[in-house]
Formats: structure tokens, sequence, C-alpha cells
């Protein structure tokens, strides 16, 4: 688990069990892809956030995404909660916004 981070780029990789990045402040690029395992980002600003998994469920809540938030997933689901964009990409089997 990463938590109250500061950092100009950021990027967070897994190839196997789960992330979870909290309440970070990016000042351009927030990166995190796991090839199997969830994702769990709250709480973050950057100006481009990307999550990225083959295999595996994205949480998502309270993000804010000065440019452009981007979320895939191959196979699972998708769960994006409360978040700011202009704009909001997403490419999933399944996909609940609130």
């Amino acid at each position: 688990m990463i938590n109250e981070y500061h950092a100009i780029k950021a990027s967070f990789q897994a190839s196997s069990g789960d992330i979870q990045v909290e309440d970070g402040n990016v000042s351009e690029d927030l990166s995190i892809e796991a090839t199997s395992g969830k994702i769990k980002a709250n709480n973050n600003k950057a100006n481009d956030i990307l999550l990225k998994t083959s295999s595996g469920n994205i949480i998502n809540e309270n993000a804010n995404a000065v440019k452009k938030l981007f979320i895939q997933a191959t196979s699972g689901g998708i769960e994006v909660v409360n978040n700011q964009s202009i704009y909001l990409l997403g490419k999933l089997a399944l996909l609940r916004l609130s």
C-alpha cells in the first residue's frame, strides 16, 4: 500500500498481487498497472491518470485528473466513483459509474 505521496511523475507496477495507492499528489502523470490482481486507487490527483490490469478489478474513487482518466481491465470489472476529469476513457467488460 502506498499512502500520502508527492511526486512529479509516479508509476507503480505489479506482476501478481494487488496494488493500493491512496492520497497522492502528482504534478504530471500517475500510472498504476497490474498483470493480475486488484488495483485500488483512492483520492489521487494528477495531470493524467492511467489504471490498467489484464486480469482483475479496478476500484477508483475520488480521483482528480486534470486532463485524462484512462481505466482499462481486460477481464474483470471497473468501479468508478466521484471522479473529476475532462476526459474519462474506459475499456472493460463491466463498468459501474456513480
